[in-house]
């Protein structure tokens, strides 16, 4: 086999300039076809991949059919959806973290979350309780986490003379 005769330099060049102007051309191209799909789904009412939709700038804009929608619904429907509703919630998988400052931040946000719904509860039954939680084990666990409400403080004042204010729990978080 004969050699490959080598380029000059001025060739080397030219061909750089080529591949350059190549590569320009296809992303150029890449680029005006992604716009044109993008159009030609937004004219048609389809949203392409990647596209995100806000859900409160949805029902915002929505609000009127899918309240009409949603009053057509006859009890068992309603029933059913609102079955559907919690099994997702059930299956909604947590993020897992590798830092301790992002357990605790799911920590705080869950027990928030707990909070309101008890707080809930309380005012749909006019009940008063409490919650102390832990949430680890003997080796390492996170601060407790102490809800109470006003009459449940007072009972345990005045009736079992307890005071959680003064107790060697200094985490007491009062909502």
């Amino acid at each position: 086999m004969l050699p490959k005769p080598r380029q000059t330099t001025l060739e080397k060049e030219h061909r750089r300039a080529k591949w350059l102007a190549l590569g320009k051309d296809v992303r150029t191209a890449q680029d005006h076809y992604a716009y044109m799909a993008k159009k030609i789904a937004i004219n048609h009412g389809h949203h392409t991949e990647g596209d995100k939709l806000k859900l409160t700038e949805f029902v915002k804009n929505h609000h009127k059919e899918l309240y009409e929608e949603y009053g057509k619904l006859i009890k068992e429907e309603l029933q059913v959806f609102r079955d559907e509703v919690d099994d997702l919630r059930l299956e909604k998988k947590t993020a897992l973290h590798a830092n301790a400052k992002g357990i605790q931040k799911d920590i705080d946000n869950m027990f928030n979350l707990f909070k309101q719904e008890f707080h809930a509860l309380e005012q749909h039954t006019g009940c008063s309780g409490f919650y102390i939680a832990i949430c680890g084990d003997v080796e390492h666990y996170n601060e407790p986490k102490i809800y109470m409400g006003s009459e449940t403080e007072s009972f345990f004042k005045d009736v079992l003379n307890m005071n959680l204010a003064n107790s060697q729990c200094s985490t007491k978080h009062m909502w």
